[in-house]
C-alpha cells in the first residue's frame, strides 16, 4: 500500500501522478512510501543520524553520511518531496530516470527521495516569506 499522494502541494501532486502513469504504463511498479512526515519523524530520523554520527557508524538502513533533514526545514513537511522505490530493485534507475525528466530532483545518493526543485524558495512561499531576493 502507497502512501497518500494528496498530502503533497497540488503541482507537485500532478506531477508525481504524471510520473508514476508513465511508470506503469512502462511496468514499473512503485510503491510510495513517504510524502509528509510529522515533526515527530523527521526528529526520530535526526537522532538516529545523530547516535550513529556519534558512534561513526554510517551506511546503515536508516542512516546516511549526509544528515537527514531538520523539522521545519525538510521537503516532507510542506508537501514538496515523497520517497518510494521499486518493488524490482533493478527497475529503479528507470524510475530515477522517469521523476528527473518531469522536473523532480532526484539526488544519486538517495534515488529513493524526490523533491521539487529550489524546494526552499518554495518554502519560503508557502512561510509567506514571499519570492527570494
Amino acid at each position: 500500500m502507497s502512501a497518500d499522494l494528496t498530502l503533497l502541494q497540488p503541482e507537485a501532486l500532478q506531477r508525481a501522478k504524471q510520473a508514476l502513469a508513465i511508470a506503469k504504463y512502462f511496468q514499473i511498479e512503485v510503491v510510495v512510501t513517504f510524502v509528509k512526515r510529522t515533526g515527530i519523524a523527521a526528529a526520530i530520523l535526526a537522532q538516529c543520524y545523530d547516535a550513529d554520527l556519534a558512534r561513526q557508524i554510517f551506511g546503515k538502513p536508516h542512516c546516511g553520511q549526509d544528515p537527514p533533514y531538520r523539522a521545519g526545514k525538510n521537503p516532507h513537511d510542506y508537501g514538496l518531496a515523497f520517497d518510494s522505490i521499486t518493488v524490482d530493485p533493478c527497475q529503479l534507475d528507470h524510475w530515477t530516470t522517469i521523476r528527473r525528466q518531469l522536473g523532480w530532483v532526484v539526488h544519486r545518493k538517495y534515488p529513493n527521495h524526490a523533491e521539487v526543485p529550489a524546494y526552499r524558495d518554495a518554502i519560503r512561499m508557502l512561510q509567506g516569506g514571499g519570492p527570494p531576493p
